[in-house]
């Protein structure tokens, strides 16, 4: 039977309708994408660090940034100091394994650092009255590190309108004493594979430490210790 051509035109325009909704909430969703470009930062006690964190997001609302502390699994200070013990033996036997920072949650310390939603950062109850804040869209800044900064931290970003994605990523924090290690990297590039005592190092990166004189101050000859 031939339709006539006012139901077909209802017929048609039902069916753009309901593809144009199709497209909307399948095709044109995007997920939401979290990354921490460097994995690893290393600073000297007191000095200030940003932890970068980037996202991107379909969302027209500002999202929930927050970043969590987690302690260390083990110290990876003693792990790269003791090579032979079981867990990097295990390690080296498991590439994508790390002991120092895969354990659950229950075996270790995990707190809120801070919070930011459009231009208000809260900083969690540990954390008051530090210089902490969230910068730029989501880095983390500690303009002091303390002693007890060293872990995981993860970024973390949550959209009301982006349900998938990867909504998280995390970076280790590394900081030393004054009178600490140098962390060399060895040829797999495992920055904390190799640890020696650097005294004279430390002092001349540190004008304030005894016999160094400030008039006479520079840097330490050889490469600053970089992120990695």
């Amino acid at each position: 039977m031939k339709l006539y051509p006012a139901f077909e035109m209802f017929k048609i325009s039902k069916c753009l309708w309901l593809l144009i909704y199709a497209l909307m909430f399948f095709g044109y969703t995007k997920a939401i994408s979290v990354n921490c470009p460097t994995k690893r930062y290393v600073v000297i006690l007191f000095q200030p660090v940003t932890l970068t964190c980037n996202y991107q997001t379909s969302s027209t609302q500002p999202p929930v940034v927050t970043w969590r502390y987690k302690s260390y699994c083990r110290d990876p200070i003693q792990a790269a100091l003791n090579p032979s013990s079981a867990e990097n033996a295990l390690a080296q036997a498991n590439p994508n394994y790390n002991p120092n920072i895969e354990c659950a949650d229950s075996q270790r310390t995990v707190r809120i650092v801070a919070s930011k939603q459009g231009n208000a950062v809260t900083l969690g109850e540990v954390y008051q009255g530090r210089k902490i804040s969230i910068l730029n869209n989501a880095d983390l800044n500690i303009a002091q590190t303390a002693w007890g900064d060293s872990g995981v931290y993860v970024c973390s970003v949550v959209s009301s309108q982006d349900l998938t994605g990867n909504s998280e990523d995390y970076t280790e924090l590394i900081v030393l004493a004054r009178s600490g290690y140098r962390i060399q990297a060895t040829p797999d590039g495992n920055p904390t594979r190799v640890l020696y005592y650097m005294e004279q190092e430390l002092a001349n990166l540190d004008p304030s430490r005894p016999g160094v004189s400030s008039g006479n101050h520079n840097r330490r000859k050889g490469p600053a210790v970089q992120p990695t």
